[in-house]
């Protein structure tokens, strides 16, 4: 009796024991899977997202997922496919029974959603890396920060009848001064002597030339060899078009504004965008005007660019004849000169405005005229930022033309890509980015026609279900791409 209680109570605790081992097993056997089933999600991503695009990467800095189709949809089924081919294997190793039961993408993001705030972060990040130089408003035009109301003075000073009205007052006073010659002459016949003619045959205008040029249009003074042809752009803009969105994902983006990400965005486009006179090969072909301007060709946005520098350099000049007494006397001298030279002169303050424009006209032309050939151009509010003379308005045409007195830029100043950086800095942050956003989409399609920049992903929220040993289903969920890993 005795050994056979011995007997029942071993087989009892062996019983018992043997459970317990096979319940450890067990337990060890769905970790391990669980563990694996968590490394094939974390490798199929990772690996997923090494097929960057190479070309974007290359050219500016940018980590995305190409998953355009050939038609340029997103294909987030043949992404999910390139995810499952990297994941399974995984699966399959250490004789695991693991079978994907359920699986897909829950959310994801596309380089232009929030209006290309992946992008715009990305590139702030490679230019924090290089440890950019933050440029300046101030810096670039010293005291000249109000570009805005700068360039409002030069579009206010081009609406001016100045010309006009000193040509009108300029005949009236000859007319007037040959009346009174003639009544004089008279009466000097009459006593016996000669006549003298009171304005000289030999006199002229010395803002003729001025007048002259003024007449023409500012894109034939600004670009006397013409602007290259604009390439055709490759389908329709990225701007023009409406653009995909993705599907959420739960921890969505804060847009970045501060002013620090903003100026290393704008040394960015300075560096990774072409400017005049080098040209790309695609539409736009002057990229920076472009993403400026916004204009159809490149003609019009060469033009525009150098017409919003010449009017801040007519504010500028302008500013600087107005506030510096040199200036002013040279002015109200020259001015005095011309309405000498008639026995009865003309409106004086109408001839020292038409003076004073005619300087700032032709120093403004000279100034962008040299910005455009790459040069400086001085911006001081004084006569030696000068490169033209009072007494040079004459020879403003060969100055423009490169003949007559040499160039000289007027001492250390601005250049044109600095100038560049000065207006692009007056745009709104989602409009630099859609626009740079066309330029690199019209670029990549040069190697890839049906590119399209929103079917690009930066980020996925992914959701897979997987059996164990056909006994447990596990479920994991990531969020993973180039802005985070999680």
């Amino acid at each position: 009796m005795r050994r056979g209680s011995i007997t029942i109570f071993l087989a009892l605790v062996l019983g018992s024991m043997t459970a317990l081992v096979c319940a450890g097993m067990i337990s060890v056997q769905m970790a391990c899977a669980r563990t694996q089933i968590q490394n094939g999600v974390d490798v199929g991503l990772f690996s997923l997202f090494g097929e960057y695009d190479k070309d974007l990467l290359e050219w500016y800095e940018l980590f995305l997922l190409n998953a355009g189709s050939g038609g340029g949809e997103t294909d987030l089924a043949g992404v999910y496919g390139e995810f499952r081919k990297y994941m399974d294997p995984v699966l399959e190793q250490n004789g695991q029974e693991l079978h994907v039961e359920q699986g897909g993408f829950t959310g994801y993001r596309l380089a232009t959603d929030l209006e290309g705030e992946i992008v715009y972060r990305q590139a702030v990040s490679y230019m924090r890396e290089l440890d950019a130089r933050e440029w300046s408003r101030e810096g670039i035009l010293e005291e000249n920060s109000d570009v805005a109301r700068l360039v409002e003075k030069g579009e206010e000073l081009e609406e001016g009848d100045w010309f006009p009205r000193y040509e009108e007052a300029l005949a009236l006073a000859r007319e007037e001064s040959l009346r009174r010659s003639q009544e004089e002459n008279d009466q000097i016949l009459t006593d016996g002597t000669t006549a003298v003619e009171t304005v000289p045959l030999e006199f002229r205008d010395p803002l003729k030339p001025c007048i002259e040029l003024k007449k023409r249009e500012l894109k034939e003074l600004l670009f006397p060899e013409g602007i290259g042809k604009s390439p055709a752009a490759s389908g329709e803009l990225l701007s023009s078009r409406g653009r995909r969105e993705g599907m959420a994902i739960l921890d969505d983006l804060v847009p970045d504004d501060s002013e620090e990400s903003r100026k290393l965005f704008l040394a960015y486009l300075l560096e990774k965008f072409s400017c005049y006179p080098k040209e790309a090969e695609t539409f736009p072909a002057l990229q920076l005007e472009y993403i400026l301007v916004g204009g159809a060709s490149d003609e019009d946005n060469a033009t525009e660019t150098a017409r919003r520098i010449f009017l801040l350099m007519e504010g500028i000049n302008l500013g600087a004849v107005l506030s510096d007494s040199g200036l002013r006397s040279q002015v109200e001298g020259f001015a005095a000169w011309i309405c000498e030279s008639y026995l009865v002169q003309p409106d004086r303050e109408t001839v020292e405005q038409a003076v004073r424009y005619a300087w700032v006209f032709g120093e403004s032309l000279l100034k962008t005229r040299l910005l455009l050939a790459g040069e400086s151009a001085a911006t001081g509010k004084n006569a030696g930022a000068f490169l033209l003379s009072l007494e040079d308005l004459p020879l403003l045409p060969e100055r423009l033309s490169g003949l007559g007195t040499s160039w000289s830029s007027g001492g250390e100043g601005v250049r044109y890509k600095e100038l560049l950086y000065v207006f692009l800095d007056q745009m709104e942050k989602g409009e630099l980015l859609t626009r740079a956003m066309d330029v690199m989409e019209q670029v990549k399609r040069k190697a890839e026609p049906s590119f399209c920049l929103d079917s690009c992903i930066t980020d996925v929220e992914i959701h897979v279900k997987v059996r164990a040993n056909l006994k447990k289903t596990f479920e994991v969920r990531r969020i993973y791409g180039y802005t985070r890993e999680s």
